[in-house]
């Protein structure tokens, strides 16, 4: 079903966005205590491909229902975790510090689609800026 068409099925559309709020929610808290075990093991390999698939679970998940602020936001940390797995960019306190952002920003982000609030597009850009920048430091 295309989100286009949405408008045609608004129960099922009510349903799967509700269901991607609660997933997200439970996911994000996985996102950070990932990212806090990670930290204490940098190199430990599961723990970076789960964090990785929940930031893919949020990007496609959040595309599926329309939010395209937290798609493309997701879409930016899952492409830094990318590199991270593929041993591209080494786990330090500073990248753990920035994905720790990037997780609070994201509950930001699903709160306000919790609340059904729109958001300026300027915010969901200056939260993409702020990850390719540190991808640029590197």
């Amino acid at each position: 079903m295309n989100v286009d068409n949405m408008h045609l099925y608004p129960g099922l559309y009510g349903r799967l966005y509700n269901t991607f709020v609660d997933n997200a929610r439970e996911w994000l808290i996985e996102f950070e205590n990932g990212l806090l075990s990670l930290e204490k093991n940098p190199s430990e390999k599961e723990t970076i491909n789960h964090i990785f698939r929940i930031a893919h679970n949020l990007k496609s998940s959040s595309g599926t229902v329309g939010l395209d602020c937290i798609y493309r936001y997701a879409h930016s940390v899952e492409d830094l975790l990318l590199l991270v797995r593929d041993g591209e960019i080494t786990v330090d306190k500073g990248l753990v510090d920035v994905l720790l952002q990037a997780g609070d920003a994201m509950w930001e982000l699903v709160e306000a689609a919790a609340l059904n609030r729109q958001l300026e597009p300027s915010v969901c850009e200056k939260l993409i800026q702020q990850i390719e920048a540190y991808k640029s430091r590197i």
